[in-house]
């Protein structure tokens, strides 16, 4: 399974660069470790991510998300809430310590996506209204982030417009606390496998 703690600690160990970079000295430490997940941690370039058929489901007839596609249209989704045999994706910086970046804030940055149609990350509130984080369909944009903080673990919807395979390609930046400075990692993929409904 893919572990969402490791993206964090990619992007700390990149910081960490950066102050090696600029104070000469290297501070060793290993924030590699996965302490919210018991399973096998892999690198994000060698795991492919099924979204099963039982994952399609139908727009909504609310017109708050026709972002999704015309009301009654079959899509596939990663719910935002757990729900059995379904992959339950996150989005965290459990492993980010406090204090290294500015307000203690970094972001996911969608940089591509090759597939068989479009990915949509969005977030639903306790009212049920929408929000979304990015669209493939309108484009790809700086705007197309997902700010979190240090410490911070969220679940959102990740859906896809049609069954198929797609390379969901990202990257992470965040400003440091010391300087201001902007640092990114370099850009990943990860796959995802959409299962077709029969």
């Amino acid at each position: 399974a893919y572990n969402d703690g490791k993206l964090g600690a990619e992007l700390l160990a990149i910081a960490h660069e950066d102050e090696e970079d600029d104070h000469g000295d290297d501070h060793g430490d290993d924030h590699g470790e996965d302490d919210h997940h018991d399973g096998v941690e892999y690198p994000v370039n060698e795991v492919a991510l099924r979204v099963k058929a039982g994952s399609a489901t139908l727009v909504p007839s609310d017109t708050a998300y026709s972002f999704l596609g015309q009301p009654g249209d079959l899509f596939y989704e990663l719910p935002q809430h757990e729900e059995d045999g379904l992959l339950f994706f996150g989005i965290a910086a459990d492993e980010l310590e406090k204090g290294i970046f500015a307000n203690d804030k970094v972001q996911l940055n969608l940089k591509s996506v090759d597939g068989a149609g479009d990915v949509i990350l969005f977030a639903t509130d306790t009212f049920g209204k929408p929000s979304v984080i990015f669209n493939s369909a309108d484009g790809i944009s700086e705007a197309d982030a997902f700010v979190t903080k240090a410490g911070a673990h969220a679940h959102q919807s990740m859906a896809f417009s049609e069954a198929g395979i797609y390379r969901v390609g990202f990257d992470i930046s965040g400003n440091l606390a010391t300087t201001g400075a902007e640092v990114r990692s370099e850009k990943f993929e990860l796959l995802f496998e959409v299962e077709k409904v029969t």
